[in-house]
């Protein structure tokens, strides 16, 4: 396959390889951008060719910073690939497996970007079926990026499998999905909420990790509470993903959308910042093995934050080894130059927030920062890239007017939040992220929220920017 590619492609290392496919870290040399190349195994059948195409189809039809890009795909002699987008960083198995377990924090970060990216796929017909730590991988940017769409069903298609057979990981499987029923959004709802609380505690969600007998048991036992294993882990949160992990699927989330809103609030309710990048990790490089003459040798890029390609060498003849220090320097010399980038990482769009003083109101997705400029999609190439705030804003100010008039039964009611302050310290815009006020209420919320003051959110040369903050106000007076 290298040797067939080879005027379009350098191939630089292994990142991995299964029973199917193996993927390549390559370099586009048209276009000279470092990219990830797929390939499918010759031996496989037709049907898993089909397959393969059918992955690279629907994630070329996605157009989401939460879900890995499309570049390319072609049959060649026989031979079906696709390149796609390079993500840097680990997957979220690799985090878990390094006996990382993340906080609230961190479940609210990660979590409300994938379902994010999965309310998108939804949006456009395109169940995901295959939600796990092994998809979901970590961009050097902080946000995460939703992969492999190998047996995503497009709504209402036809489906390449049978009814009743079983298409999917056992151990995050939902348990219609087990059963070989159709599935709908809520699947992936239950796929989801399994690989958080791995997450969060190292542990499937029931008394045992052989995935088989996990698919067992989640047709007949309820999943173990959160708490079992993390007794310290916020209530608000834990609720939110035992709802998504319920058995029938008529008891969890309608929509992954309501399961968004439901974790933006309890988020809120826990003073998390859940709409910025994720930071439960050290970022380390992916794992990458390469081919030199024919050996598998796992290496790490030296040093994590350079974007600098160490080329791996190519096999059956393609470089010759010469046995001398002139000729060796010489080669790295002349590859470092070559292969040197400066790669960008796009960074999520960033939504408006709006108003809201109806408890009805739908609440925002999540509003993401970043130092990137958008990419061309999102925004004009001629707005200037938005200065990030690195200094966040600080309550200075909470005195209510005397006219605004709180009735008693309200007093000390805490109410969840997010707010848009301006350069100038003063709030300019509300919204309510609570679904159990009245409108009166959500008025006098709103009220309350626009009269805070604070000291402006500053950026990296110390200048003010407008930010975003979420939080929970109390509605009252103090004394």
């Amino acid at each position: 396959m290298m040797e067939l590619l080879q005027e379009r492609y350098a191939f630089l290392s292994i990142l991995g390889h299964g029973g199917s496919s193996t993927v390549y870290e390559v370099r586009n040399l048209q276009l000279d951008r470092a990219e990830a190349l797929k390939v499918l195994n010759n031996s496989m059948s037709p049907d898993t060719t089909r397959r393969f195409a059918q992955e690279a189809k629907i994630s070329a039809s996605l157009d989401h910073p939460g879900i890995v890009r499309i570049y390319d795909f072609g049959q060649l002699e026989g031979a079906t690939w696709y390149s796609m987008q390079l993500i840097d960083g680990p997957s979220l198995s690799t985090l878990i497996e390094s006996k990382i377990r993340l906080d609230a924090t961190g479940v609210s970060r990660l979590g409300v970007s994938i379902l994010d990216a999965l309310a998108y796929s939804h949006k456009h017909g395109i169940i995901h079926r295959d939600i796990k730590p092994a998809n979901i991988m970590i961009q050097p940017s902080g946000y995460p990026c939703l992969t492999d769409f190998g047996i995503a069903k497009f709504t209402g298609a036809s489906d390449f499998t049978q009814t009743g057979s079983m298409m999917g990981t056992p151990a995050y499987m939902a348990p219609e999905q087990a059963e070989g029923k159709p599935v709908d959004g809520r699947a992936d709802q239950y796929s989801l909420a399994i690989t958080l609380y791995r997450a969060i505690t190292g542990k499937l969600p029931f008394s045992t990790d052989e995935p088989m007998a996990t698919l067992v048991l989640r047709l007949k036992e309820d999943p173990e509470p959160i708490e079992l294993h993390r007794p310290e882990f916020p209530e608000p949160i834990r609720r939110v993903l035992m709802k998504a992990l319920s058995r029938n699927r008529d008891d969890r989330y309608a929509t992954i959308e309501d399961m968004q809103k439901e974790l933006q609030l309890a988020a809120a309710t826990c003073n998390i910042f859940w709409n910025r990048p994720f930071e439960g990790y050290e970022h380390r490089p992916i794992l990458r093995m390469s081919f030199v003459d024919g050996e598998s040798r796992y290496f790490y890029d030296i040093d994590p934050t350079a974007h600098t390609r160490k080329p791996a060498g190519r096999k059956n003849g393609l470089f010759i080894w010469i046995f001398g220090i002139a000729v060796v320097a010489s080669i790295l010399a002349i590859a470092a130059l070559y292969f040197k980038t400066s790669e960008s990482t796009v960074s999520p769009p960033q939504n408006q927030a709006t108003e809201s003083t109806d408890n009805d109101s739908p609440i925002d997705p999540p509003v993401r920062e970043s130092s990137s400029p958008p990419s061309s999609a999102s925004a004009p190439s001629a707005v200037a890239p938005q200065r990030r705030a690195v200094t966040p804003a600080v309550l200075t100010k909470s005195e209510l007017p005397d006219s605004l008039v709180i009735p008693p039964e309200l007093n000390g009611k805490i109410v969840p939040v997010r707010v848009t302050i301006g350069e100038d310290g003063k709030v300019v815009r509300c919204t309510i992220l609570s679904r159990d006020l009245s409108p009166e209420e959500a008025e006098i919320a709103k009220a309350v929220a626009m009269n805070l003051e604070f000291s402006p959110a500053l950026s990296e040369d110390g200048l003010p920017v407008t930010s975003e903050l979420a939080t929970a106000i109390t509605l009252g007076r103090t004394s």
